[in-house]
């Protein structure tokens, strides 16, 4: 591979790939070097170049990724060329001249891939057949063109007689893909009185359009996200006058500040949708930096996601199916393989999913996963389980304990294989100035589950058989989402979810319980989308009658059968040495709603039964505007919360302005609703 230019093999933008038999066909298939499949759109999959080739041996080769912001597109001529006498067809000699880029022989010998510098005008790419060009080899002639979300095959087979370096051929490739996929010329834009985009984008442009929406802060998650991206994609596209190839580019880096970043479908989505705008073009196209606080920006509002310009036929989802966006994606039950739940803990923790432990400060519910780390690293089996289990790699995420004087310890007190445990301290950040020439040196900021999926993902791909993900506590790694709220959290949670499902490891969150009685269901502190999202919900409290034991109690569980409860002491070497657990063997009986009944309950008013008031209420007027005296009732009858606890939940509301209190002109009532509820009260 040493042929390969060091402008892609600098780059992790590396994958292996392996050809299989796909429905009678052949496929290449992307791998990881762990050997868990890789994904062309999904960065955290990718690797370096050494990485790969240090297994290289166990698949057909490496691959290059085309990422979204790398500005690189790959021209691949399939059917081109001899591989018996090496000879090259006149049609795609003349390409490979006219780019004039590094160019290799592919790993069939019957085709030449070519890497430029530039962007393709099409971003899901283009491909087709050349039935009149003359065949060479046993593959038909054609030409495909891609700069992001797909892979190159490379074999490090270069090419002679043209540039052994990627060169930028912007105006070529434009040329190129004119002659090959020539489009209808554009209706002719309206008098606006303002000026009109050149066809033209000149690197200045691009750059001023950066540096502008560099400046606009990137949308959040049920703050008018999608006006802002969409506002976004129009000053682009109308105001900088961009092709929607060059905006797309611009939009993806600015997608890394949005919380969460948008997936390439959606931003695609954004600007197509911002090329149909009406409206003046090139308003800010000339305009220089010292100027943009004088031009006039119209107001974009992102258009309705049922309206027509949504409901549009694209080229192809990832298996090459032509779809249409805005439609049902549906799976017929009887193409489904039924699968067996896969255990990590038989019948307790499962693979694939997210578990919730929750449990009250100190009862030893960070010791509990320090325990389960070390059994799985060291392979030594459950405490109800005869035998041995699988050993498997560990991520830690823990934002309440000290790595060197806590967890550690911990670990080793537990006889954990701590050569298989990696902690997750925190993510590198990469801040953006638009202002400066330079970029400002990487800083490490705390992790977030809302804009860290992807850095999870490759925390889990870097650690070899990883079989579990702790998270203590996950509240702690919410970021702006308020754990109250049903919506948000489901939100929040949901990535999560999908990334147990699609890496097959164990999701353990740890969290606290709340000091409200009630059912051990709703303990869990926050939003009941918590213990909603969890496939299983194990609750720890203290034994009431032996101060010492722990009991580890089902509170909910979707997957298995009902099953009994454990219990565990916490014991030390001595006063200087870390404590651990210990298992007592015995079978515990009792359910989790008899354990939690009236624990910790402190005289006086009760915070957290307060926080329980709030979050009832919210999720009530969620559903539209009420009386108060309706609230009342169903409070203190099915809910079991007090008059005087939902006045206190329903004054910390209005205080902070989350809810408030209107009358209705038609009966003269008042109704209690959240905020900008215009016209539901009832």
């Amino acid at each position: 591979m040493n042929k390969v230019p060091a402008a892609l093999r600098d780059l992790d933008h590396w994958v292996l790939w392996r050809e299989v038999q796909r429905d009678g066909q052949k496929a290449k298939l992307p791998f990881q070097p762990n050997g868990t499949p890789a994904k062309s759109n999904d960065p955290a999959t990718w690797h370096t170049l050494d990485a790969c080739m240090d297994v290289a041996d166990r698949y057909n080769g490496p691959g290059f990724v085309f990422a979204a912001d790398g500005g690189f597109t790959g021209i691949d001529l399939d059917g081109c060329r001899d591989p018996a006498t090496g000879e090259i067809a006149e049609w795609a000699r003349r390409i490979i001249e006219r780019l004039n880029s590094y160019s290799e022989v592919s790993p069939s010998g019957t085709g030449v891939k070519i890497w430029i510098r530039g962007t393709s005008p099409f971003p899901r790419g283009k491909k087709t057949l050349l039935p009149d060009a003359p065949r060479v080899s046993s593959k038909a002639p054609g030409i495909e063109v891609y700069s992001f979300g797909r892979y190159f095959a490379v074999t490090g087979w270069r090419l002679d007689g043209v540039s052994h370096g990627v060169e930028r051929r912007q105006a070529e490739l434009k040329a190129l893909c004119a002659e090959h996929w020539p489009e209808p010329e554009p209706p002719q834009a309206p008098d606006t009185g303002q000026r009109q985009a050149s066809t033209t984008n000149d690197d200045k442009v691009i750059e001023r359009a950066r540096a502008y929406i560099g400046k606009i802060p990137g949308a959040i998650s049920g703050q008018r996200g999608h006006d802002t991206t969409f506002h976004v994609a129009c000053v682009l596209v109308k105001g900088f006058g961009l092709s929607q190839a060059d905006a797309l580019a611009v939009v993806y880096q600015w997608n890394q500040t949005c919380q969460p970043p948008w997936t390439a479908g959606e931003l695609q989505h954004k600007v197509s949708d911002a090329v149909r705008e009406s409206g003046p073009v090139g308003y800010l196209r000339d305009a220089l930096p010292d100027e943009w606080s004088r031009v006039q920006v119209p107001e974009y509002k992102s258009p309705d996601p049922g309206s027509s310009s949504q409901v549009s036929l694209a080229n192809s989802d990832d298996t090459g199916k032509r779809v249409r966006i805005g439609a049902p994606r549906m799976v017929l039950l009887a193409d489904v393989t039924p699968e067996p739940i896969r255990w990590l803990w038989p019948g307790r923790i499962a693979r694939g999913k997210l578990t919730m432990i929750a449990g009250d400060p100190g009862v030893g519910k960070s010791l509990l996963s320090v325990d389960l780390a070390a059994r799985i690293s060291s392979g030594r089996g459950w405490p109800d389980c005869n035998g041995p289990c699988e050993p498997g790699g560990i991520v830690m995420i823990s934002g309440e304990d000290d790595i060197a004087d806590t967890i550690r310890p911990r670990l080793d007190a537990a006889d954990a294989d701590v050569r298989r445990i990696s902690v997750v301290t925190g993510v590198w950040h990469q801040p953006y100035d638009a202002d400066s020439e330079s970029k400002p040196d990487p800083t490490e900021r705390l992790f977030n589950l809302i804009s860290d999926i992807g850095a999870l993902e490759q925390a889990i791909s870097n650690t070899p058989d990883c079989a579990v993900v702790i998270i203590d506590p996950i509240t702690a790694y919410m970021g702006e989402t308020d754990s109250h709220k049903n919506a948000e959290v489901r939100a929040a949670l949901l990535p999560l979810s999908e990334l147990a499902a699609r890496t097959g490891v164990a999701i353990v969150a740890i969290t606290h319980l709340r000091k409200a009685g009630g059912d051990a269901v709703h303990r869990p502190m926050g939003s009941l989308a918590f213990t909603a999202a969890a496939r299983a919900v194990w609750g720890v409290v203290k034994d009431k009658e032996q101060e010492d034991k722990r009991l580890f109690l089902p509170v909910k569980s979707n997957l298995g059968p009902d099953t009994t409860g454990l219990a565990y002491e916490v014991k030390s070497q001595g006063p200087d040495s870390p404590p651990y657990i210990s298992w007592t063997g015995e079978t515990i009986t009792i359910t989790a709603d008899e354990a939690m009944q009236g624990a910790n309950k402190a005289p006086g008013p009760d915070p957290c039964e307060r926080e329980r008031a709030e979050q009832w209420l919210i999720e009530q007027l969620e559903a539209g505007a009420q009386q108060w005296s309706e609230l009342e009732t169903r409070a203190s009858g099915s809910e079991g919360i007090s008059g005087s606890t939902l006045r206190r939940g329903r004054d910390a509301l209005q205080r902070t302005k989350r809810i408030e209190c209107v009358r209705d002109d038609n009966d003269g009532r008042y109704y209690w609703r959240l905020p900008g509820e215009v016209d539901q009260v009832a």
